[in-house]
Order: C-alpha cells, then sequence, then structure tokens
C-alpha cells in the first residue's frame, strides 16, 4: 500500500541543484518535498570539483617546491609522499560532505522522502514501493553519472576508475592512463603528472579541452605537452594483464602502440541520470539521450509543470 502525499513542488535529487530549488520553492511558501536515493551529499563535494581542487592544490605545490631554485631558493629534494596527499585529500573531502549532510539533516523530516523516484504520470511520483506523491509541479535535479565504455568495464574493471571513484584510492598510480581530454581528464591528468605519477592522456579527437580556435588549440597542446604525454586522435583497446595491470593498445599515424598502466581514469564523458524515472510515462518527447525537450531560459519541459 502506497502512502498518497500531496504537495506543490517534489524535487528530485538532493545534489547542489535540488537543494537550491527545494530552498527557492520554500522561500515562495510551496509545499515541498525532497527526493533522495543516494546517501545525499551532491556530486561537487563528494566526487567533483572540491576534492579535485585538493588534488590539483597538492600538485600544485609540489610543482613549486620543484621550481623554488629558480627563484633562488634552496630545498632538499622534493618527495610526494603518495599516502599523505590521498588521505589529505579524502579526509578534507569528507568534511565538506559532512556540511552538507548537516544542511540535509536541518530540512524538516516532512519534507524529505528517501527512495528512488519515478513518474507515474504528469503529475504524479511513485517512490520505491512505499510512497505516492501528487505534486503541482516536479523539478528532475538527478545530475549526470560517468559513462564507462562496456569493452573497459568488462576487462578491466577494478583499475579502472572514473572521477566518482579515484579519490577514493589509497595512493597514488605508478601509471596511469586519462581517457578524455575534455575539462574533466585534462585537469585530474595535469594533478596526478605533477604528483610524480607517469600519465598518458588519450582522446579520439585531435584538440583537447574544446577548443576551436586552431591557433589557441595549437598552443594548448604545446603547453600541456611539456607536462604530460598525449596520444590525441587515437582510439583504445584495453586488456588486462596476468599481474593486474591494463595494457592498452592504439593506432598512432598508421604505427600499432601500446602502453602499460596500473589504473585507467576515464573521463570520457558523463550522461544524463534519467534512464530510471520512467519519463515515457510523462507523455513528454524525449531527446535522443532520453531527456525531455526543455525551454533553455524557463528550464520548463514543454507545456508541462516539469522542470530540468
Amino acid at each position: 500500500m502506497l502512502k498518497p502525499i500531496t504537495c506543490d513542488v517534489a524535487v528530485i535529487g538532493a545534489g547542489s541543484a535540488g537543494l537550491a530549488a527545494y530552498k527557492a520553492a520554500k522561500a515562495e511558501g510551496a509545499r515541498t518535498l525532497l527526493i533522495e536515493a543516494g546517501p545525499g551529499g551532491t556530486t561537487c563535494a563528494r566526487f567533483g570539483c572540491m576534492p579535485s581542487k585538493l588534488l590539483l592544490a597538492a600538485a600544485r605545490a609540489a610543482r613549486d617546491a620543484g621550481l623554488a631554485s629558480t627563484f633562488g631558493v634552496k630545498t632538499e629534494a622534493v618527495g610526494v609522499d603518495a599516502k599523505a596527499v590521498m588521505a589529505r585529500v579524502q579526509r578534507e573531502r569528507d568534511g565538506f560532505v559532512a556540511d552538507v549532510l548537516q544542511e540535509m539533516s536541518d530540512i524538516p523530516a516532512a519534507d524529505k522522502v528517501h527512495g528512488r523516484a519515478r513518474f507515474a504520470g504528469r503529475d504524479s511520483l511513485t517512490v520505491d514501493d512505499h510512497t505516492l506523491i501528487t505534486a503541482g509541479a516536479v523539478v528532475i535535479a538527478t545530475g549526470a553519472r560517468p559513462v564507462v565504455p562496456q569493452d573497459l568495464r568488462d576487462a578491466c574493471q577494478e583499475r579502472v576508475v572514473t572521477h566518482e571513484t579515484v579519490f577514493d584510492l589509497e595512493t597514488l598510480p605508478r601509471t596511469l592512463a586519462v581517457i578524455g581530454a575534455g575539462p574533466l581528464g585534462l585537469e585530474l591528468a595535469l594533478a596526478f603528472s605533477r604528483l610524480g605519477v607517469k600519465t598518458t592522456l588519450f582522446d579520439e579527437g585531435e584538440r583537447i579541452g574544446a577548443v576551436s580556435d586552431p591557433v589557441v588549440a595549437s598552443a594548448v597542446r604545446e603547453s600541456f605537452q611539456q607536462e604530460l604525454k598525449l596520444e590525441l586522435g587515437v582510439q583504445v583497446q584495453a586488456k588486462r594483464k596476468a599481474d593486474g595491470d591494463i595494457l592498452l593498445s592504439w593506432t598512432d599515424q598508421g604505427k600499432a602502440r601500446r602502453g602499460t598502466f596500473e589504473y585507467v581514469l576515464d573521463a570520457a564523458g558523463r550522461a544524463p541520470a534519467v534512464d530510471h524515472l520512467d519519463l515515457n510515462l510523462t507523455g513528454l518527447p524525449l531527446s535522443d539521450s532520453g531527456v525531455p525537450t526543455f525551454d533553455s531560459q524557463t528550464l520548463r519541459c514543454g507545456a508541462s509543470s516539469i522542470f530540468i
């Protein structure tokens, strides 16, 4: 038997966007429900910009220490304590997450529903097998998740990490292949390289960082090549070796190339986390990626009372 609840606004997802939507609706006096299936804590705090910037800060400290002699500053030989670097990242990250969870705990219990929401119609949601919500408006704030190619996942699952799992490593890898030269892949590849990890950055495209101007793209590539090994315009195939490491194969200008890596960081992209919402039951037109078409100014999906 589903418990029926009626509200003005139902927000699916208690990440940064969902919390902001909840606060905005409450500020207008709306009866608002916040629905969250996971532990909470937001992408930013758990495995997004906050831990990545902690890692970058450590990497910058290592680089600056190594360059100190340029300015006439004498230092001892620079060493990186790999376990200490990752322990600090995790400790500070956990503090950020705790702050967000405290914010969540301050929300009245009557405004929170835990479980996975699915649409039962344009104005109704079921949450697991315990709640039926009828809402005047629904906000979809479920975020996105990393996309890992099936062949890579099947061949080397234990040694393939994403931005959601890489910060849980207890120590720095010896060698790392980063797949995807977008902003996420670039910053993590640069951070690990500056911390002494032998890092290679792969991408199917010829340019990095989505830079379209050819002159700027060339300058960016030249700059990053001073700190990273770049393999652009290539597709990789992965195979697990007997010792657990990953053997990557690719073709560069017609020549077969291979490299062995302790870990592969897949940063090739993220997909909208909407596949579990039963959006087909809303009657809304969906894009090829399964996302409802919406107005970019109002974020409203068609003529419905669903926003994304």
